[in-house]
């Protein structure tokens, strides 16, 4: 798909070559004023729900315990919700924000883990508009909110903010002139310094891939 200023350059060829073929010839005014009224304006709003599966990433430490490292096994697959919007500024690029959270849980022998990480953060973003599809691309950078519960032989719970980046590209399908329904791929980085009981830090890891499915609402 062509850039807007492509796009806005040739239609003010197009529209000037008409004027003056019109202003030379006794042909009707009628495709004058069909390309007059051509859209020009790109500042356009979208908005999409969705969510899907999401894995968590990073290395899995042995905990020297065989419950709790089932525990550490089912809590690496997880569930995400995601919300987003964008404003577009040109025809392919815009900035929105985005909202996903993804949380897991695990219940193994009476002992239970939950983890949820949440990610809220602005995005610079870009679309390829066709005739029946869009494609979306969208980077970002945000606060990170990580929790933790364990309940078992004690209980313990723990929180942590860092800072995250995320990136994302979706296609969608568009069902109407503003209805999508289309799939996307993401992935989430972050991390903390955990400082061990031998006075050693420890980098620990919150990254998750994600891949789901989405609504999508646009106003173009």
């Amino acid at each position: 798909m062509s850039k807007k200023l492509f796009c806005t350059l040739l239609l003010t060829l197009l529209v000037g070559y008409s004027f003056a073929s019109d202003l030379d010839s006794d042909e009707p005014t009628q495709k004058r004023e069909t390309l007059h009224d051509t859209k020009t304006s790109f500042k356009d709003f979208r908005f999409s729900v969705g969510g899907g599966y999401a894995r968590r990433l990073g290395k899995k430490d042995d905990m020297g315990d065989a419950t709790l490292n089932k525990l550490l096994d089912k809590v690496q697959n997880q569930v995400f919700l995601e919300i987003d919007g964008q404003y577009f500024f040109k025809e392919t690029w815009g900035i929105g924000l985005s909202v996903n959270n993804a949380f897991g849980s695990g219940d193994v022998q009476g002992q239970t883990f939950k983890t949820n990480l949440l990610y809220v953060g602005p995005t610079f973003s870009m679309r390829f508009d066709f005739d029946k599809f869009l494609l979306l691309g969208n980077i970002g950078f945000g606060p990170l909110f990580y929790g933790e519960d364990y309940q078992g032989i004690i209980a313990d719970t723990f929180n942590k903010t860092t800072l995250g980046f995320q990136t994302n590209f979706g296609a969608e399908y568009k069902l109407n002139r503003n209805l999508g329904l289309g799939i996307k791929l993401g992935w989430i980085s972050g991390s903390y310094n955990l400082e061990m009981n031998g006075g050693e830090d420890y980098r620990m890891n919150l990254s998750n891939f994600n891949i789901g499915t989405y609504l999508s609402f646009r106003t173009w």
